[in-house]
């Protein structure tokens, strides 16, 4: 079987059916696609049951959410593709034979080990990303990787079964977030590079699975993934002045803030802005 399609839904039901018709929609040689449901409370299931897919589609749900790493690596455990897609279930494919586009790049670049689309998040185009974060700060560089690209986000991304295997999958410590980073870095630290196909498009709406989540609970787990990320790649000393800079800038952002409130200069942005920067300031206490 040529490939493998993964989707872990988490409270996505609507999105996931646009989802699974754009992947039904496409013409490949041979596929599967995996759903796998972290203990939805929005009838996920219930609203993909018209869709029409000729057997293509195995469902299994969980009785608990496992995290977005652990579901997709449940899900590979199943699947028998040589090429692994993971798309999230709030995006959709919009160009005709993208797939067969993707698995015709791996094919003739051997080298390539994670392929990523473009994404195309509240109409803007989401580059793939040249370094990793906080890397422009660090003193100690990263051992010598292959390719320019440093990762590419994980909505949208193809790669070897051969590879996945080797690298034991995503990283499970990541609950949500930042594992796609910790993946491509990890798969260019075997000698493969990353790669970018312009030609296929995704579109993403980005967070659905967060809609009902406290802003700061939110902001929290997105940075402690970070953390996680620096933990696992960086010196002990860059990990310490990376802190010492998260630390500083929010505390300035929340005096400015603050400042403003008292001023009666608040925006509608700064009630986001307020937890986003009290998440960081209470991660980096942690």
């Amino acid at each position: 079987m040529d490939l493998s399609i993964i989707t872990v839904n988490y409270n996505t039901g609507e999105h996931l059916r646009t989802c699974l018709r754009s992947l039904l929609d496409q013409t490949i040689i041979s596929y599967e696609i995996i759903v796998i449901d972290n203990a939805s409370t929005d009838q996920s299931l219930t609203c993909t049951q018209n869709i029409v897919d000729n057997g293509k589609i195995k469902w299994i749900k969980n009785d608990k959410n496992v995290g977005f790493s652990k579901a997709n690596n449940q899900a590979f455990s199943l699947s028998q593709g040589r090429l692994i897609y993971f798309i999230n279930p709030d995006a959709k494919l919009l160009t005709p034979k993208g797939l067969s586009l993707m698995i015709q790049h791996m094919d003739q670049h051997p080298t390539v080990g994670i392929l990523g689309t473009t994404l195309i998040e509240s109409g803007k185009n989401i580059p793939p990303k040249y370094r990793y974060p906080g890397e422009q700060y660090i003193i100690k560089p990263l051992h010598s990787l292959v390719g320019d690209i440093a990762w590419v986000i994980g909505a949208s991304l193809m790669i070897r079964r051969s590879i996945f295997e080797s690298l034991h999958g995503f990283d499970e410590q990541f609950f949500l977030y930042g594992e796609e980073t910790d993946l491509c870095l990890r798969t260019r630290q075997l000698g493969f590079s990353i790669a970018h196909l312009e030609s296929v498009v995704v579109e993403h709406i980005g967070g659905a699975s967060e809609s009902n989540t406290l802003a700061f609970d939110y902001y929290k787990r997105k940075q402690q993934a970070l953390y996680l990320f620096y933990q696992k790649h960086y010196h002990s000393e860059d990990i310490q002045r990376l802190q010492r800079r998260d630390r500083f800038k929010a505390w300035w952002r929340l005096k400015t803030l603050a400042l403003k409130e008292k001023l009666n200069l608040k925006t509608d942005d700064d009630f986001d802005k307020l937890q986003r920067y009290r998440a960081i300031a209470d991660v980096c206490k942690e």
